[in-house]
């Protein structure tokens, strides 16, 4: 943190060098200051919700999207395992390609 003397030596150090009164600089900081505050709001209040509102709209798509293509594996799965069921009692019930 800064103390009270360096902020006021660099001040000092700024007015001398501008040529102009060290109210002056002490004004223009505390501006500085003012606007980043209030900068620093507005991306808190504005900026972060809109952010955060776009990024779980996405991770619930990219949830949607791998629920479906989950689903569909597992019915892809199901349906082979019906096949082999079904060729697994055709070749059962069948003797020498004779039903």
């Amino acid at each position: 943190m800064d103390n009270g003397n360096h902020e006021t030596t660099n001040q000092s150090e700024i007015a001398r060098i501008l040529q102009v009164d060290k109210s002056v600089i002490c004004k223009d900081i505390a501006a500085i200051r003012e606007q980043a505050q209030e900068n620093l709001q507005h991306h808190i209040h504005e900026v972060v919700p809109e952010e955060y509102q776009k990024c779980m709209i996405g991770m619930k798509r990219n949830l949607k999207e791998i629920r479906t293509k989950t689903e569909s594996e597992a019915e892809a799965i199901d349906d082979d395992n019906t096949n082999t069921n079904t060729n697994t009692n055709i070749n059962s019930n069948t003797t020498n390609g004779v039903f």
